[in-house]
């Protein structure tokens, strides 16, 4: 249940996001899939949490919180550099979505799991 109070509403942020920039995004997918896709990957990320705490016991949120923020570094970069490549705009929205993501599941999912 704790899972569903983030990722709830990460997607429905995600959502409201892609709906209000729609255009510069060039959305791929419907934003309904958002919320549907915040859910899964929150259970997802709670499993690797998890598992992370009990392989770690003393450093695994905080390592599971750089795993959060890098990937979401990564990603930015990749929309930075692949999304001009392919001549579509957006990259801003998605440095948004995945900061959001990443503060989400990598630093509030931790707070109320842990």
């Amino acid at each position: 249940m704790k899972t569903l109070a983030v990722g709830v509403p990460v997607g429905v942020l995600t959502a409201a996001i892609m709906l209000w920039r729609s255009r510069a995004i060039g959305a791929p997918w419907p934003p309904q899939t958002a919320l549907f896709s915040a859910i899964v990957f929150g259970f997802i990320a709670k499993g690797v949490y998890l598992w992370m705490i009990a392989r770690w016991p003393q450093t695994g949120t905080s390592f599971y919180l750089w795993l959060a923020l890098g990937l979401a570094a990564v990603l930015s970069v990749g929309a930075f550099v692949g999304l001009p490549m392919m001549k579509r705009g957006g990259a801003l929205e998605f440095t948004v979505i995945n900061l959001l993501w990443a503060g989400g599941f990598g630093w509030l999912l931790p707070k109320l799991v842990g």
